[in-house]
């Protein structure tokens, strides 16, 4: 399927940086998950991929620089000025992690008793979740470092931690005792999105039937697996969500 980018034969998909495994620059490379699945879906419309950085740390709403053709969209952002949006390339889900070595250990977070203490990271979608999610009278502590708050619940100052699934999945690699006993599904999607314009829908759709083949053949996976090692890959994102 042909797509229409602004330079003949280069697709130009622009990802938020320094949000390792996801995205992040080194020297004048982009590396991550992110860039290896814009990489793939490049491939598969047989176009060259060029992988310009944003700073994204203004929540909420990206501007498309200039010249780009889409935008790969961090879940919870949407673009300045609008446009369309593509099926799921990634979905926020929440761990809910406890020490497997406690014996009164929640088996969920439905298991949680008033006053439980349940350590979540500041600012993160964790925390969001957990404010609508977990029951009345659960005590939240925040902290700034996500090993902070492993390390709390490590030493029995916590009933559980939740936070996003791979730092969960490498804060417990080095915690023999703790483990995520849930998953919950914050609603949060990363997306392409092109910038309105006159052929913005046509672009979308592309990219979209070719992270299809990308998934069908494999290389989400690869690429999943090697940025995001010991996470299950959500099960939103192998269907054809909208």
């Amino acid at each position: 399927m042909l797509v229409p980018t602004v330079g003949p034969g280069i697709l130009r998909v622009a990802v938020c940086g320094g949000r390792a495994p996801f995205a992040e620059v080194r020297g004048d490379e982009a590396r991550g998950f992110e860039p290896d699945v814009v990489r793939a879906v490049a491939e598969e419309l047989g176009l060259a991929a060029e992988i310009p950085a944003l700073d994204c740390r203004a929540r909420g709403s990206i501007r498309a620089p200039a010249g780009v053709d889409a935008v790969l969209l961090p879940p919870g952002f949407r673009l300045s000025g609008g446009g369309p949006e593509g099926r799921p390339v990634w979905s926020d889900r929440v761990a809910f992690v406890v020490d497997r070595f406690d014996e009164g250990a929640p088996d969920g977070p439905a298991d949680l008793a008033r006053g439980d203490r349940v350590g979540a990271i500041a600012g993160s979608a964790a925390l969001a979740w957990a404010r609508s999610a977990l029951p009345a009278g659960t005590r939240l502590r925040l902290f700034d470092d996500p090993a902070a708050a492993f390390d709390a619940l490590a030493r029995s100052r916590l009933q559980a931690v939740v936070s996003d699934e791979p730092t969960a999945q490498r804060q417990v690699e080095d915690r023999p005792g703790l483990q995520a006993v849930a998953s919950a599904d914050t609603g949060r999607r990363s997306r392409f999105a092109a910038p309105a314009g006159p052929v913005a829908d046509a672009l979308v759709a592309g990219l979209d039937a070719a992270f299809a083949r990308v998934i069908e053949g494999g290389a989400y996976a690869r690429a999943h697996a090697r940025w995001l090692p010991g996470v299950v890959i959500p099960p939103e994102i192998l269907g054809t969500e909208r």
